[in-house]
């Protein structure tokens, strides 16, 4: 499985990373119609992609403001609609940036308007969030723990596995720097885990590869 990575140069600045390409600035529309570029590039790779024969998956970042009113949810399923049909089939939306108060209500309305589209998705859970119930319910695959996140440890991410392994959540790891958090991902059954400690940033979806393939001996 392979992760979408917007990039975006603004000026001086050098954007990484959907929290800070598609962020939330009061705007949900601004932040729907950024989002949409970036699930448009991404589902053209990912289309590319299987016209080469590589049958990966890909997540692909939802933020979850972007589906907070009518019109920028309108403008969020419009988009996905356009997508290449292997979308369908092929990619995994990653919601994040959700309220710190998570109800299925509030996870149905950013999540159920593109189900019709994808069925497939993780969520973030916001810091603090001590119970993935809720998460559990609404059908989600798994969760998504971001080392980059402050205060994202390996402490956390045992915390993580407590909460998520009762609920059979998969978790997926994002910018792991070390092999200390890679030897604790495999401990935990993480289903992926990307980040730095792989190498730079692939410009295209690649092959399937493994763990011999990134000259790192197989674990067991």
């Amino acid at each position: 499985m392979y992760r979408a990575v917007p990039t975006l140069t603004d000026g001086d600045a050098h954007l990484t990373d959907a929290k800070q390409v598609i962020p939330y600035d009061n705007d949900s529309m601004v932040t729907a119609r950024r989002n949409a570029a970036v699930l448009a590039a991404a589902g053209e790779d990912l289309a590319v992609a299987y016209a080469a024969g590589r049958e990966v998956f890909v997540l692909l970042p939802v933020n979850a403001n972007a589906m907070a009113t009518k019109e920028s949810a309108t403008c969020m399923v419009e988009c996905l609609r356009k997508l290449p049909p292997i979308c369908a089939k092929a990619a995994v939306l990653h919601i994040f940036d959700l309220p710190a108060r998570l109800t299925l209500d509030v996870l149905d309305n950013a999540i159920i308007p593109l189900l019709f589209i994808i069925d497939k998705f993780v969520i973030e859970p916001p810091l603090g969030l001590g119970d993935y119930t809720n998460i559990a319910t609404c059908n989600a695959h798994g969760v998504v723990y971001d080392m980059d996140e402050a205060d994202h440890d390996q402490a956390g991410l045992k915390s993580v596995w407590a909460r998520a392994a009762p609920r059979r959540l998969a978790i997926f790891v994002q910018n792991a720097t070390d092999e200390a958090t890679l030897a604790q991902a495999e401990r935990y059954e993480c289903r992926g885990i990307d980040g730095a400690l792989f190498g730079e940033l692939l410009d295209e979806i690649g092959p399937r590869v493994t763990a011999t393939d990134l000259g790192r001996p197989a674990r067991r």
